[in-house]
Protein backbone atom coordinates (compact mmCIF):
# COMPACT_ATOMS: atom_id res chain seq x y z
CA UNK A 1 0.00 0.00 0.00
CA UNK A 2 2.55 2.63 0.65
CA UNK A 3 4.51 1.44 -2.58
CA UNK A 4 1.30 2.25 -3.97
CA UNK A 5 0.80 5.54 -2.17
CA UNK A 6 4.36 6.46 -3.63
CA UNK A 7 3.59 5.61 -7.02
CA UNK A 8 0.52 7.65 -7.19
CA UNK A 9 2.48 10.93 -6.05
CA UNK A 10 4.43 10.86 -8.87
CA UNK A 11 2.18 9.92 -11.49
CA UNK A 12 -0.20 12.32 -10.44
CA UNK A 13 2.42 15.07 -10.54
CA UNK A 14 3.95 13.89 -13.84
CA UNK A 15 0.27 14.35 -15.26
CA UNK A 16 0.27 17.61 -14.60
CA UNK A 17 3.53 18.98 -15.74
CA UNK A 18 2.57 17.67 -19.10
CA UNK A 19 -1.04 19.03 -19.09
CA UNK A 20 0.40 22.74 -18.51
CA UNK A 21 3.79 21.96 -21.04
CA UNK A 22 1.15 20.93 -23.44
CA UNK A 23 -1.49 23.95 -23.45
CA UNK A 24 -0.66 26.45 -26.12
CA UNK A 25 -0.86 30.26 -25.09
CA UNK A 26 -3.06 32.33 -27.60
CA UNK A 27 -1.53 34.28 -29.75
CA UNK A 28 -2.02 37.52 -31.85
CA UNK A 29 -1.31 37.91 -35.44
CA UNK A 30 -1.24 41.16 -36.86
CA UNK A 31 -1.59 41.56 -40.82
CA UNK A 32 1.22 43.90 -42.17
CA UNK A 33 0.45 44.00 -46.57
CA UNK A 34 -2.98 44.90 -48.06
CA UNK A 35 -1.39 42.04 -50.69
CA UNK A 36 -3.09 38.72 -50.85
CA UNK A 37 0.11 36.88 -50.09
CA UNK A 38 0.23 32.93 -50.69
CA UNK A 39 1.10 31.18 -47.09
CA UNK A 40 4.60 30.29 -46.81
CA UNK A 41 6.33 27.95 -44.05
CA UNK A 42 8.02 30.89 -42.46
CA UNK A 43 5.02 33.30 -42.90
CA UNK A 44 3.86 35.88 -39.82
CA UNK A 45 7.38 35.57 -38.24
CA UNK A 46 7.96 39.26 -37.87
CA UNK A 47 9.59 40.46 -41.34
CA UNK A 48 7.77 43.01 -43.28
CA UNK A 49 4.86 42.70 -45.48
CA UNK A 50 5.45 38.68 -44.29
CA UNK A 51 2.23 38.44 -42.80
CA UNK A 52 -0.91 39.04 -45.38
CA UNK A 53 -4.54 37.96 -44.10
CA UNK A 54 -3.63 34.66 -45.61
CA UNK A 55 -0.60 34.13 -44.07
CA UNK A 56 -1.90 35.61 -40.78
CA UNK A 57 -5.20 33.09 -41.00
CA UNK A 58 -3.30 30.05 -42.07
CA UNK A 59 -1.02 30.76 -38.93
CA UNK A 60 -3.75 30.92 -36.70
CA UNK A 61 -5.33 28.29 -34.50
CA UNK A 62 -8.32 28.04 -32.21
CA UNK A 63 -8.19 30.84 -29.37
CA UNK A 64 -5.55 33.19 -31.50
CA UNK A 65 -6.54 36.55 -32.71
CA UNK A 66 -5.91 38.20 -36.37
CA UNK A 67 -5.47 41.89 -36.01
CA UNK A 68 -6.50 43.76 -39.16
CA UNK A 69 -5.06 47.55 -38.56
CA UNK A 70 -6.89 50.37 -40.21
CA UNK A 71 -5.67 51.36 -43.81
CA UNK A 72 -6.34 53.33 -46.65
CA UNK A 73 -5.73 51.25 -49.00
CA UNK A 74 -8.36 47.72 -48.62
CA UNK A 75 -6.92 44.55 -47.93
CA UNK A 76 -7.10 41.88 -51.14
CA UNK A 77 -8.39 38.98 -51.35
CA UNK A 78 -7.89 37.98 -55.11
CA UNK A 79 -7.04 34.31 -55.12
CA UNK A 80 -9.94 32.82 -53.87
CA UNK A 81 -11.85 32.61 -50.46
CA UNK A 82 -9.90 32.50 -47.28
CA UNK A 83 -10.15 29.70 -44.42
CA UNK A 84 -11.38 31.11 -41.21
CA UNK A 85 -9.91 27.98 -38.67
CA UNK A 86 -12.88 27.29 -35.77
CA UNK A 87 -12.38 29.78 -32.44
CA UNK A 88 -10.22 32.52 -34.06
CA UNK A 89 -10.80 35.87 -33.64
CA UNK A 90 -10.90 38.06 -36.55
CA UNK A 91 -10.93 41.69 -35.90
CA UNK A 92 -10.35 45.05 -37.60
CA UNK A 93 -9.64 48.70 -36.69
CA UNK A 94 -13.26 49.18 -37.44
CA UNK A 95 -15.95 49.66 -40.30
CA UNK A 96 -14.60 52.58 -41.57
CA UNK A 97 -11.22 52.10 -41.86
CA UNK A 98 -10.57 48.40 -42.19
CA UNK A 99 -11.78 47.37 -45.50
CA UNK A 100 -11.10 43.72 -46.68
CA UNK A 101 -12.56 43.38 -50.56
CA UNK A 102 -13.17 40.39 -53.03
CA UNK A 103 -12.56 43.08 -55.84
CA UNK A 104 -15.47 42.02 -57.42
CA UNK A 105 -13.95 38.73 -58.69
CA UNK A 106 -13.13 36.14 -55.17
CA UNK A 107 -15.18 35.28 -52.65
CA UNK A 108 -13.46 36.19 -49.40
CA UNK A 109 -14.12 34.00 -46.21
CA UNK A 110 -14.56 30.68 -45.90
CA UNK A 111 -15.82 29.88 -42.01
CA UNK A 112 -15.02 26.56 -40.12
CA UNK A 113 -16.99 24.45 -38.61
CA UNK A 114 -16.28 23.27 -34.77
CA UNK A 115 -17.23 24.24 -31.19
CA UNK A 116 -15.08 27.17 -30.80
CA UNK A 117 -16.34 30.74 -31.76
CA UNK A 118 -15.17 32.06 -34.55
CA UNK A 119 -15.69 35.97 -33.91
CA UNK A 120 -15.36 38.56 -37.21
CA UNK A 121 -15.82 42.10 -35.85
CA UNK A 122 -15.09 45.67 -36.81
CA UNK A 123 -14.45 45.89 -40.35
CA UNK A 124 -16.19 45.82 -43.81
CA UNK A 125 -16.25 43.12 -46.46
CA UNK A 126 -16.82 44.66 -49.77
CA UNK A 127 -17.34 42.90 -53.55
CA UNK A 128 -17.40 39.38 -52.92
CA UNK A 129 -17.94 37.20 -55.74
CA UNK A 130 -19.26 33.82 -56.04
CA UNK A 131 -18.98 33.14 -60.22
CA UNK A 132 -18.47 29.50 -59.99
CA UNK A 133 -22.01 28.77 -60.01
CA UNK A 134 -21.38 26.62 -56.85
CA UNK A 135 -24.04 26.48 -53.82
CA UNK A 136 -21.75 29.16 -51.92
CA UNK A 137 -21.91 32.81 -51.06
CA UNK A 138 -19.91 35.52 -52.54
CA UNK A 139 -19.11 37.26 -48.98
CA UNK A 140 -18.78 34.38 -45.91
CA UNK A 141 -19.40 30.98 -46.34
CA UNK A 142 -20.14 28.29 -44.25
CA UNK A 143 -21.88 26.00 -46.31
CA UNK A 144 -20.36 23.04 -44.13
CA UNK A 145 -23.18 24.08 -41.25
CA UNK A 146 -22.54 24.04 -37.43
CA UNK A 147 -20.71 26.97 -37.47
CA UNK A 148 -20.66 28.71 -34.47
CA UNK A 149 -20.14 32.36 -35.08
CA UNK A 150 -20.70 36.05 -34.28
CA UNK A 151 -20.75 38.80 -36.38
CA UNK A 152 -20.30 42.38 -34.65
CA UNK A 153 -19.85 45.72 -36.05
CA UNK A 154 -19.39 44.24 -39.33
CA UNK A 155 -20.15 45.81 -42.76
CA UNK A 156 -21.26 43.29 -45.57
CA UNK A 157 -21.74 44.78 -49.04
CA UNK A 158 -21.92 44.43 -52.62
CA UNK A 159 -21.75 40.58 -52.33
CA UNK A 160 -22.77 38.67 -55.18
CA UNK A 161 -23.43 34.93 -55.56
CA UNK A 162 -24.60 33.78 -59.16
CA UNK A 163 -25.89 29.79 -58.00
CA UNK A 164 -25.27 30.15 -54.71
CA UNK A 165 -27.63 30.90 -51.88
CA UNK A 166 -26.69 34.60 -49.69
CA UNK A 167 -24.84 36.68 -51.37
CA UNK A 168 -23.49 38.20 -47.80
CA UNK A 169 -23.33 34.91 -46.24
CA UNK A 170 -24.52 31.35 -46.44
CA UNK A 171 -24.61 29.91 -43.15
CA UNK A 172 -25.70 27.01 -40.88
CA UNK A 173 -25.24 26.87 -37.20
CA UNK A 174 -25.50 29.18 -34.55
CA UNK A 175 -25.02 32.18 -35.68
CA UNK A 176 -25.12 36.47 -33.80
CA UNK A 177 -24.85 39.14 -35.51
CA UNK A 178 -24.76 42.78 -33.46
CA UNK A 179 -24.60 46.13 -34.94
CA UNK A 180 -23.84 45.39 -38.23
CA UNK A 181 -25.32 45.91 -41.58
CA UNK A 182 -25.97 44.12 -44.96
CA UNK A 183 -26.18 46.49 -47.82
CA UNK A 184 -26.59 45.85 -51.72
CA UNK A 185 -25.80 42.36 -52.07
CA UNK A 186 -27.18 40.13 -54.33
CA UNK A 187 -27.80 36.81 -55.34
CA UNK A 188 -28.94 35.27 -58.74
CA UNK A 189 -29.09 31.67 -60.16
CA UNK A 190 -31.29 30.17 -58.57
CA UNK A 191 -30.56 30.56 -55.30
CA UNK A 192 -32.05 32.20 -52.27
CA UNK A 193 -31.29 35.00 -49.76
CA UNK A 194 -30.33 38.03 -51.35
CA UNK A 195 -28.29 38.73 -48.23
CA UNK A 196 -28.08 35.57 -46.33
CA UNK A 197 -29.22 31.94 -46.10
CA UNK A 198 -29.65 30.33 -42.87
CA UNK A 199 -29.95 26.53 -43.64
CA UNK A 200 -30.87 23.48 -41.40
CA UNK A 201 -31.57 24.09 -37.46
CA UNK A 202 -29.78 27.30 -37.19
CA UNK A 203 -30.54 29.24 -33.81
CA UNK A 204 -30.24 32.77 -35.38
CA UNK A 205 -29.50 36.32 -33.17
CA UNK A 206 -29.52 39.35 -34.96
CA UNK A 207 -29.77 42.84 -32.67
CA UNK A 208 -29.18 46.54 -33.75
CA UNK A 209 -28.58 45.63 -37.47
CA UNK A 210 -29.61 47.05 -40.65
CA UNK A 211 -30.31 45.34 -44.18
CA UNK A 212 -31.13 47.47 -46.76
CA UNK A 213 -30.96 47.41 -50.26
CA UNK A 214 -30.51 43.51 -51.28
CA UNK A 215 -31.63 41.79 -54.16
CA UNK A 216 -32.70 38.55 -55.59
CA UNK A 217 -32.87 37.52 -58.78
CA UNK A 218 -35.26 34.51 -60.25
CA UNK A 219 -37.69 32.20 -58.42
CA UNK A 220 -36.02 31.85 -55.29
CA UNK A 221 -37.39 33.84 -51.89
CA UNK A 222 -36.29 35.91 -49.77
CA UNK A 223 -34.72 39.45 -50.89
CA UNK A 224 -32.54 39.76 -47.44
CA UNK A 225 -32.77 36.91 -45.60
CA UNK A 226 -34.15 33.38 -46.37
CA UNK A 227 -34.93 31.22 -43.04
CA UNK A 228 -34.67 27.76 -45.12
CA UNK A 229 -34.31 25.07 -41.96
CA UNK A 230 -36.28 23.97 -38.48
CA UNK A 231 -34.51 26.51 -36.57
CA UNK A 232 -35.26 29.64 -34.36
CA UNK A 233 -34.85 33.00 -35.33
CA UNK A 234 -34.58 36.39 -32.82
CA UNK A 235 -34.65 39.61 -34.13
CA UNK A 236 -34.44 43.03 -32.45
CA UNK A 237 -33.91 46.35 -33.05
CA UNK A 238 -33.14 46.20 -36.77
CA UNK A 239 -34.31 47.66 -39.69
CA UNK A 240 -35.33 46.00 -42.94
CA UNK A 241 -35.12 48.72 -46.30
CA UNK A 242 -35.35 48.77 -49.87
CA UNK A 243 -35.03 45.13 -50.31
CA UNK A 244 -36.99 43.46 -53.31
CA UNK A 245 -37.26 39.92 -55.63
CA UNK A 246 -36.83 40.74 -58.98
CA UNK A 247 -39.85 41.58 -61.19
CA UNK A 248 -41.91 38.71 -62.75
CA UNK A 249 -40.59 36.57 -60.76
CA UNK A 250 -42.67 33.89 -58.42
CA UNK A 251 -40.64 34.64 -55.61
CA UNK A 252 -41.81 35.60 -52.30
CA UNK A 253 -40.81 37.87 -49.13
CA UNK A 254 -39.33 41.07 -49.93
CA UNK A 255 -37.38 41.26 -46.45
CA UNK A 256 -37.79 37.90 -45.09
CA UNK A 257 -38.69 34.81 -46.49
CA UNK A 258 -39.68 32.25 -43.51
CA UNK A 259 -39.68 28.33 -44.34
CA UNK A 260 -40.77 25.04 -43.24
CA UNK A 261 -40.92 24.69 -39.39
CA UNK A 262 -38.66 27.82 -38.64
CA UNK A 263 -40.05 29.76 -35.35
CA UNK A 264 -39.30 33.72 -35.08
CA UNK A 265 -39.67 36.80 -33.38
CA UNK A 266 -39.11 39.80 -34.16
CA UNK A 267 -39.11 43.09 -31.71
CA UNK A 268 -38.74 46.61 -32.12
CA UNK A 269 -37.58 46.27 -36.16
CA UNK A 270 -38.90 48.14 -38.89
CA UNK A 271 -39.95 47.04 -42.05
CA UNK A 272 -40.43 49.72 -45.23
CA UNK A 273 -40.04 49.79 -48.78
CA UNK A 274 -39.48 46.23 -48.87
CA UNK A 275 -41.02 44.41 -52.15
CA UNK A 276 -41.96 40.87 -53.94
CA UNK A 277 -44.00 40.46 -57.64
CA UNK A 278 -46.01 37.73 -55.90
CA UNK A 279 -46.27 37.57 -51.76
CA UNK A 280 -45.08 38.96 -48.47
CA UNK A 281 -43.77 42.24 -49.67
CA UNK A 282 -41.72 42.03 -46.14
CA UNK A 283 -42.15 39.29 -45.09
CA UNK A 284 -43.68 35.76 -46.08
CA UNK A 285 -44.51 32.68 -44.17
CA UNK A 286 -44.79 29.89 -46.58
CA UNK A 287 -45.69 26.82 -45.05
CA UNK A 288 -48.18 26.37 -42.58
CA UNK A 289 -45.58 24.84 -39.63
CA UNK A 290 -44.09 28.35 -39.61
CA UNK A 291 -44.06 30.05 -36.75
CA UNK A 292 -44.11 33.92 -36.28
CA UNK A 293 -44.18 36.83 -33.26
CA UNK A 294 -44.21 40.25 -34.06
CA UNK A 295 -43.87 42.90 -31.12
CA UNK A 296 -43.79 46.42 -31.21
CA UNK A 297 -42.64 46.40 -34.98
CA UNK A 298 -43.34 48.79 -37.53
CA UNK A 299 -45.02 47.54 -41.46
CA UNK A 300 -45.10 50.44 -44.13
CA UNK A 301 -44.52 51.00 -47.62
CA UNK A 302 -43.93 47.42 -48.43
CA UNK A 303 -45.41 46.32 -51.61
CA UNK A 304 -46.58 42.93 -53.31
CA UNK A 305 -49.85 41.80 -54.85
CA UNK A 306 -50.56 39.33 -52.12
CA UNK A 307 -50.01 40.26 -47.99
CA UNK A 308 -47.70 43.64 -48.73
CA UNK A 309 -47.07 43.39 -45.31
CA UNK A 310 -47.17 39.83 -44.26
CA UNK A 311 -48.25 36.85 -46.31
CA UNK A 312 -49.29 34.26 -43.54
CA UNK A 313 -50.02 30.89 -44.37
CA UNK A 314 -48.37 30.14 -41.56
CA UNK A 315 -49.18 30.69 -37.77
CA UNK A 316 -48.58 34.57 -36.98
CA UNK A 317 -49.25 36.52 -33.72
CA UNK A 318 -48.65 40.41 -33.57
CA UNK A 319 -48.61 43.08 -30.60
CA UNK A 320 -48.22 46.78 -30.37
CA UNK A 321 -47.07 46.47 -33.84
CA UNK A 322 -48.30 48.81 -37.00
CA UNK A 323 -49.14 47.34 -40.00
CA UNK A 324 -49.37 50.71 -42.70
CA UNK A 325 -49.73 51.73 -45.80
CA UNK A 326 -49.38 48.35 -48.00
CA UNK A 327 -48.76 49.01 -51.73
CA UNK A 328 -48.53 46.77 -54.87
CA UNK A 329 -51.89 46.19 -55.07
CA UNK A 330 -52.18 43.66 -51.79
CA UNK A 331 -53.84 44.27 -48.40
CA UNK A 332 -51.52 44.57 -45.46
CA UNK A 333 -52.05 40.54 -44.61
CA UNK A 334 -52.98 37.90 -46.78
CA UNK A 335 -55.04 36.22 -43.95
CA UNK A 336 -55.50 36.88 -40.29
CA UNK A 337 -53.19 36.48 -37.66
CA UNK A 338 -53.43 36.08 -34.37
CA UNK A 339 -53.68 39.53 -32.83
CA UNK A 340 -52.32 39.94 -28.77
CA UNK A 341 -53.99 43.37 -28.53
CA UNK A 342 -52.98 46.65 -29.17
CA UNK A 343 -52.02 46.48 -32.71
CA UNK A 344 -52.88 49.16 -35.63
CA UNK A 345 -53.58 48.32 -39.15
CA UNK A 346 -54.60 51.93 -41.35
CA UNK A 347 -56.70 49.86 -43.42
CA UNK A 348 -60.44 49.84 -42.86
CA UNK A 349 -60.48 46.21 -44.39
CA UNK A 350 -58.42 45.19 -41.67
CA UNK A 351 -56.98 42.45 -43.64
CA UNK A 352 -54.92 41.57 -40.37
CA UNK A 353 -57.83 40.41 -38.57
CA UNK A 354 -57.45 42.51 -35.87
CA UNK A 355 -59.97 43.02 -32.90
CA UNK A 356 -60.95 46.88 -31.34
CA UNK A 357 -62.19 44.88 -28.10
CA UNK A 358 -58.21 44.32 -27.37
CA UNK A 359 -57.36 47.89 -27.99
CA UNK A 360 -56.53 47.61 -31.90
CA UNK A 361 -56.58 50.27 -33.69
CA UNK A 362 -59.12 49.79 -37.23
CA UNK A 363 -58.98 52.15 -40.14
CA UNK A 364 -56.44 54.68 -38.46
CA UNK A 365 -53.27 56.44 -40.23
CA UNK A 366 -50.89 56.44 -37.89
CA UNK A 367 -48.64 59.10 -39.18
CA UNK A 368 -45.70 57.82 -39.54
CA UNK A 369 -42.69 59.99 -41.22
CA UNK A 370 -40.54 58.66 -43.87
CA UNK A 371 -37.81 56.57 -42.82
CA UNK A 372 -34.79 58.67 -41.97
CA UNK A 373 -32.20 59.34 -39.65
CA UNK A 374 -33.62 60.40 -36.17
CA UNK A 375 -30.73 59.79 -33.66
CA UNK A 376 -30.16 56.54 -31.74
CA UNK A 377 -28.34 54.80 -29.24
CA UNK A 378 -27.52 51.90 -31.52
CA UNK A 379 -24.06 52.68 -33.30
CA UNK A 380 -24.64 50.14 -36.25
CA UNK A 381 -21.72 49.03 -38.72
CA UNK A 382 -22.10 52.12 -41.46
CA UNK A 383 -24.52 54.70 -39.33
CA UNK A 384 -27.16 54.60 -37.27
CA UNK A 385 -29.91 52.41 -38.23
CA UNK A 386 -33.28 54.50 -39.82
CA UNK A 387 -36.56 54.70 -38.47
CA UNK A 388 -40.13 56.02 -38.79
CA UNK A 389 -41.33 58.60 -36.41
CA UNK A 390 -44.51 58.98 -34.77
CA UNK A 391 -45.39 62.54 -34.74
CA UNK A 392 -46.88 63.01 -31.03
CA UNK A 393 -50.62 63.88 -32.12
CA UNK A 394 -50.38 59.88 -34.01
CA UNK A 395 -53.38 58.24 -32.58
CA UNK A 396 -50.29 54.96 -31.92
CA UNK A 397 -49.03 57.73 -28.92
CA UNK A 398 -50.09 56.44 -25.77
CA UNK A 399 -51.92 53.03 -27.45
CA UNK A 400 -49.56 50.18 -26.52
CA UNK A 401 -49.83 47.61 -23.96
CA UNK A 402 -47.48 48.92 -20.98
CA UNK A 403 -46.95 45.08 -19.95
CA UNK A 404 -44.97 44.10 -23.72
CA UNK A 405 -43.17 47.28 -23.67
CA UNK A 406 -41.23 46.19 -19.88
CA UNK A 407 -40.65 42.59 -21.63
CA UNK A 408 -38.59 44.55 -24.34
CA UNK A 409 -36.84 46.72 -21.84
CA UNK A 410 -39.46 49.65 -21.91
CA UNK A 411 -37.01 51.24 -24.68
CA UNK A 412 -37.92 51.58 -28.63
CA UNK A 413 -35.96 50.29 -31.82
CA UNK A 414 -33.04 53.33 -31.26
CA UNK A 415 -32.68 52.22 -27.56
CA UNK A 416 -34.99 55.39 -26.24
CA UNK A 417 -36.90 54.92 -23.47
CA UNK A 418 -40.77 53.91 -23.45
CA UNK A 419 -42.95 55.67 -22.46
CA UNK A 420 -41.78 58.66 -23.97
CA UNK A 421 -44.51 61.20 -22.65
CA UNK A 422 -44.83 61.41 -18.73
CA UNK A 423 -48.64 60.10 -17.74
CA UNK A 424 -49.15 58.16 -20.71
CA UNK A 425 -48.37 54.63 -22.04
CA UNK A 426 -46.07 53.11 -24.39
CA UNK A 427 -46.15 53.38 -28.22
CA UNK A 428 -47.54 50.92 -30.94
CA UNK A 429 -44.96 50.73 -33.28
CA UNK A 430 -40.92 49.94 -33.39
CA UNK A 431 -40.60 53.91 -32.48
CA UNK A 432 -41.68 55.92 -29.19
CA UNK A 433 -42.42 59.03 -29.41
CA UNK A 434 -41.01 61.99 -27.20
CA UNK A 435 -42.04 65.60 -25.73
CA UNK A 436 -40.08 66.22 -23.35
CA UNK A 437 -39.91 70.07 -22.33
CA UNK A 438 -37.56 72.81 -22.67
CA UNK A 439 -36.23 75.99 -21.13
CA UNK A 440 -34.79 79.04 -23.49
CA UNK A 441 -32.26 82.00 -21.84
CA UNK A 442 -30.95 84.92 -23.10
CA UNK A 443 -27.77 86.63 -22.63
CA UNK A 444 -26.18 88.86 -24.26
CA UNK A 445 -22.20 90.23 -24.66
CA UNK A 446 -22.77 93.82 -23.48
CA UNK A 447 -26.31 95.36 -22.41
CA UNK A 448 -25.16 99.02 -23.52
CA UNK A 449 -23.21 98.62 -26.76
CA UNK A 450 -21.62 101.68 -28.98
CA UNK A 451 -23.01 102.58 -31.95
CA UNK A 452 -22.22 100.17 -34.28
CA UNK A 453 -20.56 98.23 -32.30
CA UNK A 454 -20.89 94.06 -32.23
CA UNK A 455 -23.36 92.29 -29.90
CA UNK A 456 -23.45 88.45 -29.05
CA UNK A 457 -26.53 87.09 -28.27
CA UNK A 458 -26.21 83.60 -26.98
CA UNK A 459 -29.13 81.01 -26.05
CA UNK A 460 -29.01 78.34 -23.72
CA UNK A 461 -31.37 75.51 -24.03
CA UNK A 462 -31.82 73.23 -21.07
CA UNK A 463 -34.37 69.95 -21.09
CA UNK A 464 -35.74 68.74 -17.41
CA UNK A 465 -35.73 65.04 -16.69
CA UNK A 466 -33.92 63.85 -19.80
CA UNK A 467 -33.99 59.94 -19.99
CA UNK A 468 -30.36 57.98 -19.84
CA UNK A 469 -29.36 57.45 -23.28
CA UNK A 470 -31.50 60.04 -25.06
CA UNK A 471 -29.22 62.93 -26.51
CA UNK A 472 -29.79 66.77 -26.37
CA UNK A 473 -32.12 69.23 -27.94
CA UNK A 474 -31.11 69.81 -31.33
CA UNK A 475 -32.99 71.96 -33.75
CA UNK A 476 -32.02 75.91 -34.42
CA UNK A 477 -32.59 78.96 -32.34
CA UNK A 478 -33.85 82.48 -33.93
CA UNK A 479 -33.20 85.56 -32.33
CA UNK A 480 -35.95 88.86 -32.68
CA UNK A 481 -35.81 92.42 -31.95
CA UNK A 482 -39.27 92.96 -31.31
CA UNK A 483 -40.90 91.19 -33.87
CA UNK A 484 -38.20 91.98 -36.43
CA UNK A 485 -36.23 88.91 -36.83
CA UNK A 486 -32.16 89.44 -36.55
CA UNK A 487 -31.10 85.42 -37.24
CA UNK A 488 -31.32 81.78 -36.50
CA UNK A 489 -28.07 79.33 -35.70
CA UNK A 490 -28.44 75.93 -35.04
CA UNK A 491 -28.12 74.24 -31.58
CA UNK A 492 -25.02 72.59 -30.69
CA UNK A 493 -24.41 71.52 -27.12
CA UNK A 494 -27.06 73.23 -25.45
CA UNK A 495 -26.08 76.46 -26.86
CA UNK A 496 -26.23 78.65 -30.01
CA UNK A 497 -25.19 82.39 -30.76
CA UNK A 498 -25.68 85.20 -33.28
CA UNK A 499 -23.45 88.00 -33.50
CA UNK A 500 -25.09 91.19 -35.38
CA UNK A 501 -24.08 94.77 -35.13
CA UNK A 502 -27.55 96.23 -36.86
CA UNK A 503 -28.86 97.43 -33.75
CA UNK A 504 -29.87 101.30 -34.26
CA UNK A 505 -29.79 103.47 -31.12
CA UNK A 506 -32.23 103.27 -28.75
CA UNK A 507 -33.53 100.36 -26.38
CA UNK A 508 -34.34 96.55 -27.88
CA UNK A 509 -36.35 93.76 -26.41
CA UNK A 510 -34.27 91.03 -27.97
CA UNK A 511 -35.50 87.63 -27.48
CA UNK A 512 -34.52 84.04 -28.62
CA UNK A 513 -36.75 81.00 -29.58
CA UNK A 514 -35.98 77.69 -30.05
CA UNK A 515 -37.69 75.29 -32.34
CA UNK A 516 -37.93 72.26 -31.23
CA UNK A 517 -37.37 68.94 -32.76
CA UNK A 518 -38.64 65.18 -32.57
CA UNK A 519 -37.70 64.81 -29.00
CA UNK A 520 -37.96 68.26 -27.58
CA UNK A 521 -41.00 70.84 -27.14
CA UNK A 522 -40.15 74.54 -28.64
CA UNK A 523 -39.77 77.51 -26.07
CA UNK A 524 -38.77 80.95 -25.96
CA UNK A 525 -36.67 83.09 -23.50
CA UNK A 526 -37.54 86.05 -21.67
CA UNK A 527 -36.92 89.42 -23.14
CA UNK A 528 -33.50 91.00 -22.58
CA UNK A 529 -33.16 94.98 -23.11
CA UNK A 530 -30.16 95.74 -24.96
CA UNK A 531 -29.89 99.99 -25.06
CA UNK A 532 -27.62 100.97 -27.72
CA UNK A 533 -26.03 104.22 -27.27
CA UNK A 534 -25.92 106.94 -29.81
CA UNK A 535 -23.20 108.09 -31.43
CA UNK A 536 -21.16 110.92 -30.41
CA UNK A 537 -22.12 114.45 -32.30
CA UNK A 538 -19.90 115.13 -34.89
CA UNK A 539 -20.14 117.99 -37.73
CA UNK A 540 -19.12 117.51 -40.71
CA UNK A 541 -19.28 119.29 -44.31
CA UNK A 542 -19.62 122.53 -43.10
CA UNK A 543 -20.32 125.54 -44.78
CA UNK A 544 -20.69 129.49 -45.26
CA UNK A 545 -22.31 131.65 -47.61
CA UNK A 546 -19.78 134.31 -46.69
CA UNK A 547 -16.30 134.54 -45.62
CA UNK A 548 -17.07 138.19 -44.36
CA UNK A 549 -20.01 139.59 -42.53
CA UNK A 550 -21.45 142.70 -43.54
CA UNK A 551 -23.12 144.34 -40.90
CA UNK A 552 -26.18 146.69 -40.27
CA UNK A 553 -28.46 143.67 -38.49
CA UNK A 554 -28.44 141.67 -35.31
CA UNK A 555 -29.87 138.36 -36.93
CA UNK A 556 -28.24 136.76 -40.25
CA UNK A 557 -31.13 136.99 -42.57
CA UNK A 558 -30.93 137.07 -46.24
CA UNK A 559 -33.35 139.92 -47.47
CA UNK A 560 -34.70 139.78 -51.07
CA UNK A 561 -31.63 141.82 -52.73
CA UNK A 562 -28.88 142.01 -51.07
CA UNK A 563 -27.57 138.94 -48.55
CA UNK A 564 -27.17 140.84 -44.84
CA UNK A 565 -25.86 137.43 -43.21
CA UNK A 566 -24.21 134.37 -43.69
CA UNK A 567 -25.95 130.91 -44.10
CA UNK A 568 -24.36 127.53 -42.66
CA UNK A 569 -24.92 124.67 -43.82
CA UNK A 570 -23.69 120.96 -42.37
CA UNK A 571 -24.16 117.44 -41.31
CA UNK A 572 -24.61 115.75 -37.63
CA UNK A 573 -23.99 111.93 -37.91
CA UNK A 574 -26.86 112.00 -35.08
CA UNK A 575 -29.99 113.53 -33.82
CA UNK A 576 -28.61 116.42 -32.05
CA UNK A 577 -30.04 119.59 -30.22
CA UNK A 578 -27.41 122.28 -31.71
CA UNK A 579 -26.65 126.02 -30.34
CA UNK A 580 -25.38 128.20 -32.42
CA UNK A 581 -22.46 130.88 -30.26
CA UNK A 582 -21.36 133.78 -32.10
CA UNK A 583 -18.68 136.11 -31.05
CA UNK A 584 -17.88 139.82 -31.74
CA UNK A 585 -14.03 139.62 -32.73
CA UNK A 586 -12.18 142.67 -33.32
CA UNK A 587 -10.25 143.24 -36.67
CA UNK A 588 -10.94 141.50 -39.68
CA UNK A 589 -13.73 138.97 -39.01
CA UNK A 590 -13.12 135.41 -41.49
Amino acid sequence: MLKLTRWLVPAFLVAALVTATSARAATTYTVNTTADNATTGTECSGAPGDCSLRQALDKATSGDTVLVPASATPYSVSAGEIFVPDGVTLAGGGPATTIISGGGTSQILNVDTGTGLTTIKDLTLTDGNNSSGNDASGTIDGSKGNVNLALDDVLVRNGQTNGGWGAGMEIGGTVKITDSRFTNNSTSGGGGGGAIDFFGSSDVTISNSVFAGNTLAGNSPGGAIVFEGSGTATITSTTFSGNSLAAGASAFGGALDIQENETATIKNSTFSGNSSPAQGGAIDLLLTGTHLTLVNDTFSGNSAPSGANLANAGSAAAQNTVFASPAGGGSSCSAALTTSGHDLDDSAANSCGLSTGSGDLIGVNPGLAPLADNSSEVGTAGGQPQTMALPVTSAAVGAGDASVCTSLGNVDERGFPRPGIAGKACDIGAFEALQLGTATALSSSSTHPANGQSVTLTAGVAASAVPAGVPGPSGTVTFKDGSTVLGSAPLSGGHASLSTSSLAPGAHQVTAAYSGDLSYVASASSAVTVTVEPPRPKISRLRESHKVWRLGSKHARISRKIPVGTRFTFKLNTQSNLRLTFRKLNGRHK
